[in-house]
């Protein structure tokens, strides 16, 4: 039996159905400004010639992170400063750039399209992007063997680095839809020709990600929030992994 009075009980029914109202309305309000400053930042983006693909909140009070076709952008909620830059969070020893974190959920999302060596026994795995025409890649492919024995396991995805309509962007696609790819790498690397059959790999997919992620260059090593560009012999990739993993 209640031992609270009806006219409490309904009181208080009343009182919860008035906070739930004005709750839903405060959400409301919220999303309904939400996709009125995104709208803005559309148009605005529009007016340059940028497709917009997503939008976030960036690390940074009343600033946005805008994934578009011509690579990742800043702009204030309003739509009116856009910038073009990475965003490093410089809190501890090692700067940790926070557009690869927030980006590294499309790298996960491409993952089977990756040629892997993996460690027998994996302590980090590193993503490069790689193209097999670039002296400094060729380099760094010679070094896996180094690289695997130190627990480094190498993923590759693909970047030409002449563009989309080079002749090297042709190469990376047969490689990529070659049945052995990892040979088939190797071949592209001497100036071979590598025959392939139809795949649904579109190496412009990582090509694209990588301009998103700021990459101008190969080979370009990513592990976590950290972008290494060109060559970096293995023992010194080594140091600098578990330099940046003792990092809070």
């Amino acid at each position: 039996m209640s031992i609270i009075p009806e006219r409490d009980v309904n009181r208080k029914g009343y009182t919860m159905k008035k906070t739930l109202l004005w709750l839903s309305l405060l959400s409301a309000s919220f999303l309904s400004s939400a996709y009125a400053n995104n709208a803005a930042i559309e148009k605005s983006l529009a007016k340059m010639g940028i497709t917009v693909e997503e939008i976030r909140n960036s690390p940074i009070k009343e600033v946005k992170m805008v994934l578009t076709n011509e690579g990742v952008l800043y702009t204030s909620e309003d739509g009116r400063y856009v910038f073009q830059t990475a965003i490093y969070d410089i809190s501890g020893s090692v700067p940790k750039n926070t557009t690869i974190s927030t980006l590294s959920t499309k790298i996960d999302e491409i993952s089977d399209e990756m040629i892997i060596y993996k460690a027998d026994k994996e302590e980090h795995v590193v993503t490069i992007f790689t193209d097999p025409t670039c002296l400094y890649c060729i380099k760094l492919h010679k070094s896996i063997p180094e690289y695997n024995k130190l627990g480094i396991t190498v993923r590759y995805l693909a970047f030409a680095r002449e563009g989309l309509q080079s002749k090297s962007a042709d190469e990376i696609q047969d490689v990529w839809c070659s049945s052995d790819q990892k040979q088939a790498f190797v071949e592209a690397s001497k100036g071979n020709k590598v025959t392939h059959t139809n795949c649904k790999i579109d190496t412009s997919t990582h090509y694209n990600l990588g301009l998103q992620m700021g990459i101008q260059g190969t080979p370009a090593i990513v592990y976590k929030q950290m972008i290494l560009p060109g060559f970096v012999e293995p023992t010194q990739l080594k140091a600098m992994l578990k330099n940046f993993d003792k990092q809070p």
